[in-house]
């Protein structure tokens, strides 16, 4: 990230390191609603999918962009890698 010039490690000469480990249960009704959640007070945001979600309507995770909302493919076994700032959110899951 530093040498394609996102600015992200400019502000500290602190180490990187864990900051939250955090584990969700994909449930009827659930979802992370707000398109415009960011993980505030984190760098780097790592998800992976340990749920079979083969068969499941919703629970679709989705980034908003300058090109507007997109929806990303995230299956059992998938990993995710995205900067903490980036708006997210997951769709409700029926």
């Amino acid at each position: 990230a530093a040498e394609q010039g996102w600015g992200v490690l400019s502000a500290t000469s602190a180490p990187v390191n864990f900051r939250c480990v955090e584990y969700h249960v994909m449930r009827e009704g659930g979802g992370l609603l707000s398109r415009r959640h960011r993980d505030e007070g984190s760098l780097l945001t790592i998800d992976l999918m340990l749920a079979d979600v083969a068969g499941l309507r919703g629970g679709v995770f989705h980034t908003l962009g300058a090109d507007g909302l997109a929806a990303h493919a995230f299956e059992r076994g998938d990993a995710t890698f995205f900067l903490s700032q980036k708006m997210h959110s997951v769709s409700r899951l029926d």
